[in-house]
């Protein structure tokens, strides 16, 4: 089995760090992005605040130099619970900048050099 190299998002906590270790335990490598330190990471972690857009673009950019990326799980996220018609715009903005914006940066840094690579299952 040939390795490959997975960028995983929000990989210290629930669902991302379960997928960082089987990915891990598959003989797969793992370069994960969280807030904070986690000595345990089966992998590389990069402190990065997705949420800081000028920093995170920066971070991911200079990820995608140091690493030919076969994949990115796009796992972080935050939900903030309200019923309908209780819902504050800000709120719905702030989920937005959190949730979709680092999955859109994550996919676009790494697309094009893996892109480049061809015949990986990248496609347009």
């Amino acid at each position: 089995m040939t390795e490959r190299i997975f960028l995983v998002t929000g990989a210290t906590k629930g669902i991302g760090r379960a997928l960082s270790d089987r990915l891990a335990r598959s003989g797969q490598r793992v370069v994960g992005i969280a807030r904070g330190a986690d000595p345990t990471f089966p992998g590389t972690l990069a402190p990065i605040d997705l949420s800081d857009t000028q920093r995170a673009q920066a971070g991911l950019a200079e990820l995608a130099e140091r690493y030919a990326f076969d994949g990115v799980v796009n796992n972080v996220g935050q939900v903030r619970l309200a019923p309908l018609g209780q819902i504050d715009v800000a709120d719905a903005d702030d989920l937005f900048r959190i949730n979709v914006h680092p999955a859109i940066m994550a996919t676009q840094a790494i697309l094009p050099p893996s892109g480049k690579r061809g015949g990986d299952g990248w496609s347009t």
